[in-house]
């Protein structure tokens, strides 16, 4: 193994997994460049490929700049500087990265390492203080490392440089019923164990079309038959609506924030997920179904509604201070990228 002697935290990241999961039954490069270009092109979400218009003003120039992929953007000759960890993820493709990982994409890079190389790991992994209880919560808390390092590389600070404890000691989840758990000073417990509860993604400045397109068209389509006249986006709209138009973002990404948190940390946290948004769909598909003048004022009403409901799809709910009103109106404009409501009628 080499030796992790770099400047940056995902350079010993890279140093200490490689020899673990790259080689030819997981299709990951030995080499660093590969390694680079393999490891993250797995763990990622396919949606990462999809390169944004406001990334794209990052762009290198150079000759050896990649053109597609997870890695769009990039100097080729920075993915050595990475891994070697002589060079930071930069903030606008640490926050792609970010928003993009797949936890369990990571974990099941593990699911054929023999046992004896899995101890060997975690012995290795000591060493950087990265601890875990067992063999089988090693692959959950190489994910999680990972994801810390992203976080702070999306927020412009690195777990090394910026002088945070080098990853201490994760605090991993009991095998308890989620009923056991509380939250307290921001983090949800169960037993002994404790795991943060990330504070909601804002809203990126452009809407994110591979994930907000239907519910915003609908949005805009309700607007428009509300001020009866042509509605495109934000633009335009008059002050108070834009306000109102933003607020309705924000409370997308509160109920996306709560669906990245329980399945990054509850076991099948996505499961619980949609069964809370069942739940609330049962509570205002009647209010949503009823005569209006308006879409926006069908929109608004079924918000309201949502808002005062009382969810019990999903054991989360127990916890007032994680799913609040907000996080309910979220999940309505889910419904409607699910086509599950609608505020304008397509016959309409």
């Amino acid at each position: 193994m080499d030796k992790p002697n770099g400047t940056y935290a995902l350079g010993v990241f890279c140093t200490f997994v490689r020899p673990y999961v790259s080689g030819e039954s997981r299709g990951i490069s030995t080499q660093k460049k590969g390694f680079m270009k393999d490891f993250f092109d797995v763990i990622l979400e396919s949606s990462a490929t999809d390169t944004s218009d406001v990334n794209k003003r990052h762009y290198s120039k150079a000759k050896t700049a990649i053109n597609e992929g997870v890695w769009a953007g990039i100097n080729q000759t920075d993915l050595v500087k990475f891994f070697n960890g002589c060079r930071k993820l930069p903030q606008w493709k640490a926050s792609e990265f970010f928003q993009h990982l797949d936890k369990a994409r990571v974990e099941s890079l593990f699911d054929d390492i023999g046992i004896d190389a899995l101890s060997q790991f975690q012995r290795c992994l000591g060493q950087v203080n990265i601890k875990a209880p067992s063999i089988d919560k090693l692959p959950s808390a190489v994910s999680t490392w990972l994801f810390e390092i992203l976080e702070a590389n999306a927020d412009n600070r690195d777990l090394l440089v910026d002088g945070t404890a080098f990853q201490p000691e994760f605090e991993l989840l009991d095998d308890l019923p989620l009923a056991e758990g509380h939250i307290s000073s921001g983090k949800l417990h169960l037993g002994r164990s404790a795991v943060a509860w990330r504070k909601s993604p804002s809203p990126p400045e452009s809407p994110d079309f591979n994930v907000e397109r239907t519910y915003l068209a609908q949005m805009e389509s309700a607007y428009a038959e509300h001020l009866h006249r042509q509605i495109r986006s934000r633009d335009d709209l008059p002050d108070r609506q834009r306000k109102e138009y933003d607020r309705q973002r924000g409370y997308f990404y509160n109920a996306e924030g709560l669906r990245r948190n329980m399945r990054d940390v509850i076991d099948d946290g996505e499961t619980e997920f949609h069964a809370m948004k069942d739940d609330l769909y049962d509570g205002v598909c009647d209010v949503c179904n009823e005569e209006y003048d308006d879409g926006l004022a069908r929109m608004l009403a079924t918000l309201n509604q949502a808002a005062i409901l009382p969810l019990s799809g999903s054991v989360i709910t127990r916890f007032s201070t994680i799913v609040k009103a907000a996080e309910k109106k979220g999940i309505c404009h889910m419904l409607v990228n699910d086509t599950r409501l609608e505020w304008v009628s397509a016959d309409e």
